[in-house]
């Protein structure tokens, strides 16, 4: 199915008009999920069907990942009025739209980003772990422990992606995320104690390979 047909009816001749120019488009979706944010309210179901007005979100939100360039103020301003979105894909979205459009080592990208890691919402961690590790281009000891409180999760693909964040991590500043995931190896959980394992495992292997 192409992007036309996933967008609401009214999104369509806008689209249309603007599609051929990316920067056109940018324009116009972040104008539509600007408004949304401020005009309608959103209840969250994960029960029910998104309503009209999240659906439009997750579309603009999606199609403003794929035309916003990196550095993009107003994009980055947008995606970031809907990290405490009440639907939770809009949340995802927003948090790896983040990841994507603001620069490596903006604090406020990061401040946000790992906020969303304490998410309620399992997919929404994941989107910010994965976006933590584009984003972290420094010794970030709060970047850390955001990972690393993750890897306690019960969610198996959540303790996955806090490793995959916290080897990123590491390529900057291996020795401080050791030391720190060091401290899960005696944890009394096993399936943490393993995740702990593993992290350490690939960034010994990973700055020998380098050295």
């Amino acid at each position: 199915m192409g992007l036309e047909q996933t967008l609401p009816t009214l999104l369509v001749p806008e689209y249309r008009k603007h599609a051929a120019e990316t920067e056109k488009t940018c324009a116009f979706v972040t104008h539509d999920l600007d408004s949304l944010n401020k005009d309608i309210p959103v209840k969250e179901s994960k029960c029910k069907a998104a309503s009209p007005s999240s659906t439009a979100k997750r579309v603009s939100i999606r199609v403003l990942g794929k035309t916003a360039k990196r550095g993009d103020l107003h994009a980055i301003a947008i995606v970031s009025s809907s990290l405490e979105d009440p639907d939770m894909v809009v949340r995802s979205s927003a948090t790896s739209v983040l990841g994507r459009v603001a620069f490596p080592g903006d604090p406020h990208a990061v401040s946000a980003v790992i906020a969303r890691t304490q998410d309620f919402d399992a997919d929404v961690q994941i989107a910010a772990l994965e976006a933590l590790a584009r984003l972290v281009d420094s010794d970030d000891e709060r970047a850390v422990a955001a990972a690393c409180s993750c890897l306690e999760h019960k969610i198996p693909d959540v303790r996955r992606a806090a490793v995959e964040a916290l080897i990123q991590v590491a390529s900057i500043c291996p020795h401080c995320v050791v030391m720190e995931v060091s401290k899960k190896l005696t944890h009394r959980d096993e399936d943490v104690r393993t995740a702990a394992l593993q992290a350490v495992s690939e960034i010994v292997m990973n700055t020998n390979a380098s050295a």
